[in-house]
């Protein structure tokens, strides 16, 4: 039964591929079947490869699947420990440019990149900062320049920033009964656009790219492959970011970056 439904992955992959252009072949298959049954019970069919005739017929179905593959979980400032060490670490350096560029791939619905800005506005050098958020689902991306979040979802926020030097969230949302919309100052600061990781080229010359929680979803040459985009695109004493789930041990660019927190993979591209 497991080759079966392997085998029905591929012809939908092979599908999503030759229609849309989007190549998760090198996703992880177990993420992908889990998430895809997960799909399949809320169109009401049992087998993945009947998403098949809907995925040719109805252009609009991408974004469903799209969404389901890629789907994270993210809240505001969410790893308090993370953004500690990110204040320990990144923001005395990022003090001593005149300006500085930030990118975080796989932003989803923009938690973390507003995050990075409020943490930066509290330091008083969001006005230095260029930054940008992308993702290749275009639901995401428009959730995120809305900036509009559930009250529900804040309040976890709050939580996390009672972590971080005290940072009052709610300081940078115009809240009603049930949402919050993020402080337009800080929303001009951040430029949201479409970027495909497994497909696109390089991406700037950033002093921080932050990519928490996205290479666990793919295979070793996928994360390879993507690994060296990043560090392409970081500037020589440019700061990477990968969360406490992955670490650049054994991988292709382990030997360009010097462990800044090993617990929350923070590394610091070398000067040479």
């Amino acid at each position: 039964m497991k080759s079966i439904i392997k085998i029905e992955l591929d012809i939908l992959l092979d599908a999503v591929k030759k229609c849309y252009g989007y190549d998760f072949s090198h996703y992880s298959k177990d993420v992908l079947i889990r998430r895809l049954s997960d799909l399949t019970k809320k169109q009401n069919v049992i087998h993945i490869s009947e998403l098949i005739p809907r995925l040719l017929w109805e252009q609009s179905f991408i974004c469903h699947l799209i969404e389901t593959i890629t789907i994270s979980i993210t809240e505001f400032f969410r790893d308090p420990d993370f953004f500690d060490s990110y204040y320990k670490h990144i923001v005395p350096v990022l003090t001593t440019y005149p300006y500085f560029k930030l990118w975080h791939p796989g932003c989803s619905t923009g938690e973390e990149p507003y995050s990075v800005a409020i943490l930066l506005q509290e330091n008083n050098l969001l006005d230095k900062a260029i930054i940008y958020g992308t993702d290749i689902s275009s639901q995401s991306l428009e959730s995120a320049r809305l900036g509009v979040y559930s009250l529900l979802g804040l309040k976890k926020g709050v939580e996390n920033c009672k972590q971080i030097n005290d940072i009052n969230l709610f300081d940078y949302f115009s809240v009603d009964y049930k949402f919050g919309k993020i402080d337009g100052g800080l929303s001009k600061k951040i430029t949201f656009s479409y970027h495909n990781l497994a497909k696109d080229s390089v991406f700037g010359e950033m002093n921080v790219i932050c990519c928490r929680n996205v290479l666990i979803y793919f295979d070793n040459e996928l994360k390879n492959s993507v690994l060296t985009l990043l560090a392409n695109s970081l500037r020589y004493g440019g700061f990477l970011c990968l969360g406490k789930s992955e670490s650049l041990h054994s991988t292709v660019i382990e030997r360009q970056f010097d462990v800044i927190d090993h617990k929350q993979s923070i590394y610091r591209k070398r000067l040479i």
